[in-house]
C-alpha cells in the first residue's frame, strides 16, 4: 500500500483455447506438409538397355541391375548397339514403354505376356508374339502407339493376342510405317480395344486373323488412314464391333469373316466370305465375292459378281 492505495497484481495472460491450439499446430505442422508433397517432380521412368547380343529378359544383360519390370521402366533393346540383338521374354513383365532398334527382336514366348502402361512404344526391328497353345499377351494398361518402320507379328495361333488390361477400355494406334501381321486375336478376351490403324494391318498366318473390338465411342476399328490386307490362304475374321473406312485388299483366294460391321470402305480383290449375322455398311464391293452363311448389305454397292455357296444368303436394304 502507498499513500493510501492498493496494488493488485496484473492479470494473468489469457488461456489458449482448445480451437486456437489446433489452429497453431496445424498451420506448424500439416501446411508445410502440403508445401513439399505438391512440390515433389514426377517420379521418371529408368532406361533399361539391353547390351547387345542374344539372351532372354531375365538375363543380367541391362544397363540397369536386374531387368525391367515396372510401370515406371522403359525397355530398349539395344540402344543402337552395332551387334543386333533377340531377346526372349520368359516372364510375365509390366513395362512403360519398349524401343526395339532396326535388326533387334523382342519374342514374347509361349505363355508369357508383356504389360504395356502406355504412352508411344518405337519398333523399328521385329516384336513377336510366339505362344503355341498357352495364352501370350501384349496387354494394354493406358492407350498406346506403335510407332516406328518395323513389324509387330501374331504368331499362327488364336491365342497370341492383344487386348487391354483388367478390361479397361483402350486403344491401340498401329503408327504409320509400322505393320501389324500374322495370325493371332486382337481383342477377344475383354472385348474392351479399340485400334486406329495407320499403317498396315497384314493377315497372313494360315490361320487367320481374329478381330473383336469395341464399338464403345464408335467404331472400334478405325481404318480410314491405313490399310487392311488378306494374303493368299489367309483369313480376317471381325468377329464382334465395326471396322470402319478404307480398303480392305485380298491377294488371291483370301478369306473373310463377317460377323460385326463393315462400314464405309473398299472391298477390293476377291473373297470367300462366311457369314454369322454381321454385315457391309456403306461399302463398295468390288471383284468376285462367293457367300456362305447370312451376310447383311445395307446401302452397299456390288459392282462385281457375288455367288452364293452352300445355302449362303445375302440380306439387302437401302
Amino acid at each position: 500500500m502507498e499513500g493510501g492505495r492498493r496494488f493488485s497484481p496484473p492479470p494473468p495472460p489469457p488461456r489458449e483455447t482448445v480451437l486456437v491450439k489446433a489452429i497453431r499446430w496445424h498451420f506448424k505442422h500439416v501446411v508445410p506438409t502440403l508445401f513439399l508433397v505438391v512440390a515433389a517432380p514426377a517420379a521418371q521412368a529408368v532406361d533399361y538397355t539391353w547390351q547387345g547380343g542374344s539372351g532372354n529378359w531375365t538375363d543380367s544383360n541391362w544397363s540397369v541391375a536386374g531387368f525391367p519390370n515396372a510401370a515406371a521402366s522403359n525397355a530398349l533393346i539395344d540402344g543402337g548397339n552395332p551387334l543386333n540383338s533377340v531377346v526372349n521374354l520368359n516372364t510375365n513383365a509390366s513395362i512403360d514403354t519398349f524401343g526395339i532398334g532396326s535388326g533387334d527382336t523382342l519374342n514374347i514366348l509361349n505363355g508369357s505376356s508383356l504389360t504395356l502402361n502406355g504412352g508411344t512404344s518405337t519398333n523399328t526391328g521385329t516384336l513377336s508374339l510366339n505362344g503355341t497353345g498357352a495364352d501370350t499377351y501384349l496387354l494394354l494398361s493406358g492407350d498406346t502407339t506403335l510407332a516406328g518402320s518395323g513389324t509387330t507379328v501374331l504368331g499362327n495361333d488364336a491365342n497370341n493376342r492383344i487386348d487391354s488390361n483388367n478390361g479397361q477400355l483402350r486403344t491401340l494406334t498401329v503408327g504409320s510405317g509400322q505393320t501389324l501381321e500374322g495370325g493371332g486375336s486382337v481383342g477377344g478376351i475383354y472385348n474392351q480395344i479399340k485400334v486406329v490403324n495407320q499403317g498396315t494391318v497384314l493377315a497372313d498366318a494360315t490361320g487367320g486373323m481374329r478381330v473383336n473390338v469395341s464399338d464403345s465411342g464408335g467404331a472400334g476399328f478405325d481404318n480410314s488412314a491405313g490399310q487392311i490386307q488378306v494374303a493368299n490362304g489367309s483369313s480376317l475374321s471381325l468377329n464382334g464391333g465395326t471396322i470402319s473406312g478404307g480398303t480392305v485388299q485380298g491377294t488371291g483366294s483370301s478369306g473373310l469373316g463377317v460377323g460385326g460391321t463393315l462400314q464405309n470402305l473398299t472391298v477390293q480383290g476377291g473373297f470367300n466370305m462366311s457369314g454369322s449375322g454381321g454385315s457391309f455398311n456403306g461399302a463398295t464391293l468390288n471383284n468376285s465375292n462367293t457367300v456362305t452363311g447370312n451376310i447383311g448389305l445395307v446401302n452397299t454397292t456390288n459392282t462385281g459378281a457375288l455367288a452364293l455357296n452352300n445355302g449362303g444368303q445375302v440380306n439387302t436394304s437401302g
